[in-house]
């Protein structure tokens, strides 16, 4: 993590060993206020804030009006935070499509029990959708086959 501040990190390790805070949440909070925008990058900046200067003032430092950062800090090319991944955002014409389409006559669920208490994997069965046991009892002795976009399987 000092590496993308543009800092040493062994250095700041040994920093931290001569001060003896090994590690835990006052470490990585005074971490990211040295390495943060008004920090004293450690010893870089000699009037920057670091945990016990914040520990100091318990009634808070004011740093002034509030700053947009996003864009210097995001690291994208056009400063834009990208909450899809482009891969989704290719997809979904295909998902739109399968929406649109008409539902399914009979759609195959799996039930699994899962038993806590014995030993080897839970067993499994396969059976319709309690829409479709109202609408049509099927017959226990006719095999079904299910297919999916990888695989066919038939189900005896």
């Amino acid at each position: 993590m000092a590496y993308t501040k543009g800092l040493n990190g062994a250095t700041i390790r040994e920093h931290y060993d001569s001060v003896g805070l090994a590690g835990g949440p006052e470490r990585i909070l005074d971490f990211t206020l040295r390495t943060g925008p008004f920090g004293d990058r450690y010893g870089e900046n000699p009037d920057g804030v670091t945990l016990d200067k914040l520990k100091a003032q318990p009634n808070g430092i004011n740093f002034g009006p509030m700053v947009p950062q996003v864009p210097e800090i995001l690291g994208t090319a056009d400063g834009k935070i990208r909450l899809a991944p482009q891969y989704l955002l290719d997809d979904l014409p295909r998902l739109a499509g399968r929406l649109d389409r008409a539902p399914d006559e009979l759609v195959l669920v799996s039930r699994r029990h899962l038993r806590s208490i014995e030993p080897g994997p839970a067993p499994m069965r396969s059976g319709p959708t309690q829409r479709e046991r109202e609408r049509e009892e099927p017959s226990e002795c006719a095999p079904t086959r299910t297919c999916s976009g990888a695989s066919v399987t038939n189900v005896n």
